[in-house]
């Protein structure tokens, strides 16, 4: 498909009364290897397990949302790109004489065009997987908009290299980064609910130990964690809308769905400050955990000792070396559990008994799985 046949096939088709619907929108795409492997993991990771039944299988839902949510912050969007670029150069330049900005701007946008081609003809030099898929509504309106074939003389008139182009681009990108773009319609709610001081009604995807999954949020903002590894929805929280609001934090990929209510969402300074003297000491994973000061006591083999030093993920910092490989920490429970679990042998929970207790247990469990 070519985005002057596509044009042509939507003015004609939509003039014809409630037959609009007829346009052509199967398209056909081959994507590299790294790409369709990274649409793999993020489908295991954002799409519901119904609709996992086979992740040798790209959905449309998945290419058309992802095409629709960055398409217009893609370097993959030359013509966008380029539009932006100028404005941004007529800015800079705006005293100076029409003449000689008019040179200097063709000259640093010519360069600029010559560097995004390039990385866009890169993308498209990377094959292995071919598939169909079909474009929705939503994008074929984009591609038939006057910003959308803007792009057509870059990509040879294809609206598969356009797509392709965008999609390879984004498998690029790191995986916080791709999380943020898969959720741009959650993200842009949670914002305007920050912007607008309003209460957000947070759906969370599943029921946890029989817990509500509705959370009331006043929003501060959304934040990485200390690793950049996942985006958080973090504020003052409860699980009621009248109820004792207190600092939390929810993972963006547990959020169903979400919605602004018309109560006020005020923080006062105080608790602004709290939440982000919580955020700087413990992390934004581990605002919701409460409980800051638990105090746990692990005694180090030589082994473990060193696994301390280099496992940096989820590391709490010790605060006290009471002996020779014993060491003292404060830290949320949920983060001494996340962390420590994974040493098993090499690491022993002197302090408290009921952390140790569960260590012992889920240490058991395991050793069943492996016994004839």
């Amino acid at each position: 498909m070519n985005f002057s046949y596509l044009k042509s096939d939507y003015e004609e088709r939509i003039n014809e009364k409630g037959k609009k619907d007829r346009i052509e929108n199967k398209q056909r795409i081959n994507i590299s290897d790294h790409a369709y492997l990274t649409l793999q993991n993020d489908m295991a990771i954002f799409l519901p397990q119904s609709v996992q039944s086979d992740l040798g299988k790209i959905p449309s839902g998945l290419i058309n949302r992802i095409f629709r949510n960055f398409r217009k912050s893609a370097d993959s969007s030359i013509a966008c790109r380029l539009g932006e670029k100028k404005m941004e150069y007529e800015h800079l330049l705006a005293k100076e004489k029409f003449g000689e900005k008019k040179k200097i701007i063709s000259v640093f946008i010519e360069d600029y065009k010559a560097k995004l081609l390039q990385e866009a003809e890169r993308r498209l030099k990377e094959k292995g997987n071919s598939f169909y898929f079909r474009i929705d509504r939503d994008n074929l309106l984009y591609l038939v908009s006057e910003e959308g074939q803007d792009e057509k003389d870059y990509y040879k008139d294809n609206i598969s290299f356009y797509i392709k182009a965008v999609i390879e681009e984004y498998a690029e990108m790191p995986y916080i980064e791709r999380e943020f773009i898969y959720h741009r319609e959650l993200v842009d709610e949670i914002e305007l609910a920050k912007s607008e001081q309003k209460v957000l009604k947070i759906i969370l995807k599943n029921e946890r130990d029989g817990k509500n999954n509705i959370k009331y949020v006043k929003v501060l903002g959304i934040y990485r964690d200390k690793e950049y590894l996942y985006n958080y929805v973090a504020g003052l929280m409860c699980d009621n809308r009248k109820g004792d609001w207190k600092p939390g934090a929810v993972r963006l990929t547990s959020v169903n769905d979400c919605d602004r209510l018309e109560q006020s969402a005020f923080i006062s300074k105080e608790n602004r400050d709290l939440v982000a003297e919580i955020i700087k000491r413990q992390g934004v994973q581990y605002l919701p955990a409460g409980d800051c000061d638990y105090r746990v006591v692990v005694e180090f083999t030589p082994k473990g000792e060193k696994m301390y030093q280099k496992m940096l993920h989820l590391r709490p910092l010790y605060v006290k070396r009471a002996s020779e490989r014993i060491y003292e920490f404060i830290c949320p429970k949920l983060q001494a559990q996340s962390y420590f679990f994974r040493f098993g042998q090499e690491a022993k929970i002197l302090e408290p008994p009921d952390l140790a207790e569960e260590f012992l247990k889920r240490y058991q469990l395991a050793a069943k799985k492996y016994q004839l």
